[in-house]
């Protein structure tokens, strides 16, 4: 159950660069350069599959214009071109979804049930979600604490 792109768009803006991590380098590129909203066009319309980037302008970029719109493909010609992509299937971005929605929803307090509610997975999966963060802020929390002071040095 995929959310509707404007809600999709907004959640990926409000948690730019920990989307940005989460994507695969080109997705991230095009993200980066056209926006969430070009990037999610083209991986509805060309999901699960590896296209060629002209660097050519014109009737060659044409296919990519009619997804993305001529400034985005522009931009992923200068990035891309003369190369070969490969867009991620659209379960793919459902998964960052729901990743980044549950971490909204855990630290607004949901527990489980609402988490698993929201999202329409089942409450397992909720909970999966939910030790996944922990174990991620613990992650940063240790990394935080391993760093030295400004300044300071390491004893």
């Amino acid at each position: 159950m995929l959310a509707p792109r404007h809600e999709i768009v907004a959640l990926l803006v409000r948690h730019r660069s920990e989307a940005l991590a989460r994507l695969p380098h080109d997705m991230a590129t095009v993200a980066a350069v056209c926006g969430f909203e070009a990037l999610l066009k083209l991986v509805a319309s060309r999901g699960g599959r590896r296209i060629r980037i002209s660097h050519e302008r014109g009737s060659k970029q044409t296919a990519l214009a009619s997804v993305v719109g001529k400034a985005a493909a522009r931009e992923i010609g200068r990035q891309f071109g003369g190369t070969r992509i490969d867009i991620m299937p659209i379960g793919g971005m459902s998964r960052l979804y729901r990743a980044l929605r549950s971490g909204e929803l855990i630290r607004e307090g949901k527990g489980t049930s609402e988490i698993a509610a929201a999202l329409g997975v089942c409450h397992r999966t909720a909970g999966r979600y939910a030790q996944a963060m922990a174990a991620r802020e613990a992650r940063a929390e240790a990394k935080r604490r391993a760093r030295p002071a400004r300044g300071g040095t390491v004893q």
